[in-house]
């Protein structure tokens, strides 16, 4: 197919390429662009998630800890008070304290 000499026709020629390959251009920045903005978003809401995890993780050993710690006070308190109500019977069955203490490994 031979060329056309004048400009003018010329241009209206390439018009349908360079329309073509614009809209080519744009649609593949619009996909990249959309493509970029879904990563963000999914890197947000998994941000959301780990940090939802890690919290309630935290809360989780937070609370095991502190139930364990309840327990120990718990036990050497009622330990201690059985130890003086003993300590007090003992007395008043007639020991001495000392006495008492040494039956109780104390």
């Amino acid at each position: 197919m031979s060329q056309p000499a004048d400009q003018p026709v010329q241009q209206a020629l390439e018009f349908p390429k360079d329309v073509s390959s614009d809209y080519e251009t744009e649609r593949k920045a619009f996909v990249r662009e959309r493509a970029l903005r879904d990563e963000i978003s999914q890197l947000a809401s998994a941000r959301r998630a780990g940090f939802q995890e890690g919290l309630e993780k935290a809360r989780r050993a937070g609370f095991q800890e502190g139930l364990e710690k309840a327990r120990q006070e718990g036990f050497q308190i009622g330990f201690q008070e059985s130890m003086q109500k003993a300590i007090t019977k003992m007395i008043q069955s007639g020991m001495t304290e000392a006495q008492a203490r040494a039956i109780l490994g104390l």
